[in-house]
């Protein structure tokens, strides 16, 4: 399984990565990793695909745990818990880590207080924001689109964790750019606050949005100082599954890839 991940680890015995679109059992606009249940691709590959994830996470899990150049090996605090997904909306719901799996439905956001929890997200754009406590066991895991961003899904994350944000290190995976992330007046508005990171393009006449852009300044707003940002666009590369891009092919639906970030 090939993934992207922070340039910098997020914290001392932190797993974090972002799954992309190759070695998995899906076709067509699925091809192949697709990870999400609720796109209409076939239910028995999307098993096939979330049990792929699985055996990788364990295995990238005890190598990263065995090693002697950054991790400490005992930081094995014991078995892993259940990997589950969160039913994500838009919504600005923020739930902790449920070994059940009983998330309320939307929810957006998932935190957790204690090692061994993997926390995960599905995105095609919107961006994945992972977050560490540099020195304790908390994580938090946001699917953010704009509506999110400008509902107020980080700050309600940031609320739940018991952790100063000057202590938290956060990774904003791969997303869409400003460049292919464009929207009409009508939902201008929303954007009122965060102005700075739209711009209007006299040939499309439409406004272009920096989601990244937005995502760091409220989460510098919060406290928050030690951010990394993935260079990777999800519309401009094939190895990424994008909404957009799928839609200006024709496609009806498109893939989802995960992020995942857990403390060992």
């Amino acid at each position: 399984m090939i993934v992207l991940h922070p340039e910098r680890l997020l914290a001392k015995n932190v797993l974090c990565f972002t799954t992309t679109r190759y070695h998995g059992a899906s076709s067509g606009a699925y091809a192949s990793l697709n990870l999400a249940t609720h796109v209409a691709d076939d239910e028995a590959k999307v098993e096939r695909n979330r049990a792929s994830l699985l055996a990788f996470l364990e295995k990238s899990d005890f190598a990263l745990n065995n090693s002697t150049s950054t991790i400490q090996a005992n930081a094995y605090t014991g078995p892993m818990k259940p990997l589950h997904f969160i039913a994500q909306n838009h919504s600005t719901v923020v739930s902790p880590y449920s070994e059940s799996g009983n998330y309320p439905n939307p929810c957006d956001a998932v935190f957790a207080v204690e090692a061994r929890r993997p926390l995960a997200i599905l995105t095609a754009d919107c961006l994945p924001i992972m977050i560490a406590h540099v020195e304790g066991f908390e994580t938090a895991a946001i699917h953010a689109g704009y509506r999110g961003l400008t509902e107020g899904i980080i700050q309600n994350t940031i609320a739940s964790l018991k952790a100063n944000p000057n202590n938290l290190s956060v990774w904003i995976g791969p997303s869409i750019c400003q460049k292919h992330f464009e929207i009409g007046e009508d939902i201008l508005y929303m954007f009122a606050e965060h102005n700075k990171h739209v711009s209007f393009n006299d040939k499309t006449e439409k406004f272009h949005v920096n989601l990244q852009g937005i995502a760091t300044d409220i989460l510098t707003g919060l406290g928050v100082t030690n951010i990394q940002l993935s260079d990777q666009c999800t519309y401009c590369s094939d190895d990424l599954f994008s909404y957009r891009q799928s839609k200006h092919k024709g496609h009806k639906e498109c893939g989802r890839m995960a992020s995942i970030i857990m403390h060992l």
